[in-house]
């Protein structure tokens, strides 16, 4: 796991995100306090992050109660980290879209994404994505790849 020690950009809003530490998995995670409410995950930190180990709290009382500013959660979004284009994959039974960047494997989540993946039992953010992955047959798999051109080109023209 690498833990993106520089301060990000919100993908989706384009405020500064605040780093929060949690201590029980010795990590950070971004969230955008400030801005539209959604969290970013560095590679693999998401595998880290699961009920057990009591972190859903910490970020709850970051994101939980506040009013944050709304976005275009259909937009093409770019990785924090990286700066390579997202894709949108479906999680949690469907009511959730997770963007990942298969570059540096960084995951977002918009505001409220987060407490859905977990109302549904979901263990941690990659289960749900690994959970709703193994329901869909294999002709809906390449949703998440027409997605990705879509959003190429639309950022491109």
């Amino acid at each position: 796991m690498v833990d993106t020690k520089s301060i990000l950009i919100c993908p989706a809003c384009g405020n500064i995100m605040e780093k929060v530490y949690l201590s029980n998995v010795d990590m950070f995670v971004d969230i955008c306090t400030d801005g539209c409410g959604g969290i970013y995950f560095d590679n693999r930190e998401a595998e880290s992050l699961n009920v057990e180990k009591g972190n859903l709290n910490i970020i709850l009382s970051k994101i939980e109660g506040k009013n944050f500013i709304p976005v275009d959660e259909t937009k093409v979004r770019i990785c924090p980290s990286c700066g390579a284009v997202m894709t949108k994959i479906g999680a949690a039974g469907g009511d959730v879209t997770v963007d990942v960047c298969y570059t540096c494997g960084g995951q977002f989540l918009d505001n409220g994404e987060f407490q859905k993946i977990h109302s549904n039992n979901a263990k941690s953010i990659d289960e749900a994505i690994f959970e709703m992955m193994a329901q869909k047959s294999a002709s809906t798999h390449k949703i998440p790849r027409r997605t990705f051109f879509e959003d190429m080109i639309k950022k491109f023209l």
